[in-house]
């Protein structure tokens, strides 16, 4: 059984989707897609709201990693 806060179609060889995006995006646009991206989860409506506010929080937590990592960059 897949993941489906992770799901397999998110990823291509070794780089997931928000990987890609933060490879390739500016910071600040990055962190908007993403802010974006866990404010659509916590929004919506769907049959399983604990699975949308996990998404959410994982989306959330993926944003804290580059955001401490380019604070241990900036020191």
């Amino acid at each position: 059984m897949t993941d489906p806060i992770k799901p397999d179609h998110y990823r291509q060889g070794d780089m997931d989707l928000f990987e890609a995006w933060h490879a390739t995006l500016p910071f600040d646009h990055y962190k908007t897609v993403m802010v974006c991206i866990a404010e659509r989860y916590m929004k919506r409506d769907k049959d399983n709201p604990l699975q949308d506010l996990d998404k959410a929080i994982y989306t959330l937590q993926r944003l804290r990693e580059k955001l401490e990592e380019r604070d241990e960059q900036d020191a």
